[in-house]
């Protein structure tokens, strides 16, 4: 049985917070489809563009999830 992970997560906000994740949430795809993020959002792991879903989240690390909205769109 995997135990689930603490990543310090920023999106919608500017700040990074604490953020617990189930144990089923264990890669990129796995956040997008959790947390319900648009494909069209960038996902930064530790400060590298995360680029492959498939890619692992690490205990600790830092995830920042941007969407470039050039329209102004929601400001919720």
């Amino acid at each position: 049985m995997s135990q689930s992970m603490t990543i310090k997560l920023m999106f919608n906000s500017s700040n990074f917070a604490d953020t617990e994740l189930p144990s089923n949430v264990t890669t990129v795809g796995h956040l997008r489809s959790h947390l319900a993020v648009d494909n069209r959002a960038v996902i930064n792991l530790d400060g590298v563009v995360s680029t492959d879903d498939s890619t692992s989240l690490v205990d600790g690390g830092y995830v920042a999830i941007v969407k470039s909205d050039k329209t102004g769109g929601d400001q919720s």
